[in-house]
């Protein structure tokens, strides 16, 4: 038996939910119009009272049976700023002072202050 929903509006807010809280964190790199209606047929065909458990399970189908192509690569991690004691004396009075508006830099140094490394 289909999945079960009371109108087109609950359907469309479950799959907005499901699409915009990040159930599925991969949703991003396969998001398109293809993609969303692809889920949202996959979405329909499983049974229950529709929710968004529903449109995690059809992705999750989709994508592992190879129906959704990836079409973006995952963002780099950023990794968070680091600054020793050393680098600081490292760097020209030049660079410190172009950098004195970088928050990251200015709460590293900081902290360098503040443990006594500088």
């Amino acid at each position: 038996m289909p999945a079960l929903y009371h109108s087109d509006l609950e359907f469309n807010d479950m799959f907005a939910l499901w699409a915009l809280e990040a159930h599925s964190p991969d949703w991003p790199l396969y998001k398109s119009e293809d993609a969303a209606i692809a889920v949202r047929n996959k979405a329909v065909s499983l049974d229950g009272q529709i929710s968004i458990s529903h449109f995690v399970i059809a992705f999750d189908m989709l994508k592992t049976d190879g129906t959704l192509k990836q079409l973006r690569k995952p963002r780099p991690e950023v990794k968070p700023f680091t600054l020793t004691a050393a680098d600081y004396h490292k760097m020209s009075s030049d660079e410190v002072r172009r950098r004195r508006h970088d928050p990251e830099f200015i709460q590293a140094v900081e902290a360098l202050i503040a443990t006594g490394q500088i």
